[in-house]
Order: C-alpha cells, then sequence, then structure tokens
C-alpha cells in the first residue's frame, strides 16, 4: 500500500504530477514561440533544446508505460545511431547531428513528433474511436 505522503490529488505520485506539468510546459512551448520560430528555423536556441529534450524525455517514458520497453528502446536505437554516426566504419557512417540538432529536428519540425504519424492519429483515428464508442453507446455495436 502506498503512504499517502507520497501521493497527491486521485492517489496519484507527486513526481507524476511533476512530470506532467513538464510535459504539459514543453508541448505548449511550441504555440508559445510559434510566431519567433519562423525567424529561427534550423537554429534553435537554449530554451528550444531545454524543452525539446525534456518532451523527447518524457515521451520515451510515457511510451514505456503505456506500451512497455520494446518501442523506446527501439527508438533510443535509432537516436544513439544518428548520434554517434562518425564513428561508424564505412557505409553505415553519417555526418551525424550534434544533440541541439537532433532535438530541433524531432521537437520543431513536422518531421519528428509533430509528424504525419500524429496528424493521422489526430484527423482520422479519433473520429473513428469517437464514432465506435457513440454507436457502442447508443446500441448500434
Amino acid at each position: 500500500m502506498r503512504s499517502t505522503a507520497w501521493t497527491a490529488p486521485g492517489g496519484v505520485p507527486w513526481f507524476d504530477w511533476l512530470l506532467a506539468l513538464a510535459i504539459a510546459a514543453s508541448v505548449l512551448y511550441i504555440p508559445w514561440i510559434f510566431e519567433d520560430l519562423a525567424f529561427r528555423v534550423g537554429n534553435p536556441g537554449t530554451l528550444d533544446v531545454a524543452m525539446g529534450s525534456i518532451l523527447i524525455v518524457l515521451l520515451l517514458e510515457a511510451t514505456r508505460r503505456a506500451m512497455g520497453w520494446p518501442l523506446p528502446i527501439i527508438a533510443m536505437v535509432f537516436m544513439a545511431y544518428a548520434l554517434a554516426g562518425p564513428v561508424f566504419p564505412g557505409l553505415p557512417a553519417h555526418a551525424g547531428p550534434s544533440w541541439s540538432q537532433l532535438v530541433n529536428h524531432q521537437h520543431l519540425t513536422s518531421q519528428g513528433i509533430y509528424g504525419v504519424a500524429v496528424g493521422v492519429v489526430a484527423t482520422y483515428v479519433f473520429h473513428f474511436v469517437l464514432f465506435g464508442v457513440l454507436a457502442t453507446r447508443i446500441g448500434l455495436g
């Protein structure tokens, strides 16, 4: 049984509330600076990299909690490959980005976290799930 000293409202541990606030801040950071992004595309500032790093790390943790270890490990292996490209010999070698460039690409462009997959889920999958729930609730399912 958990101690009540370590939990916050709803029985959720206080650490999870802090993580939720951190990920909410990192997600809301993009709309907050959206006007400035047009003038510094590809040149992230320190706060951009910090917010992107928070989002990447906490997204990996959320994925681990929801789906287990395999998917976050695959993502971390690909990120490690991207960062360690210059170390590889021969064909797998590539110039490799710095951490700030990797975070910029994953966080601030439409080719990373907020890419096609999230767009499809937000546009189509959500509506199919909503329709399925509504159909079940009114007796069509």
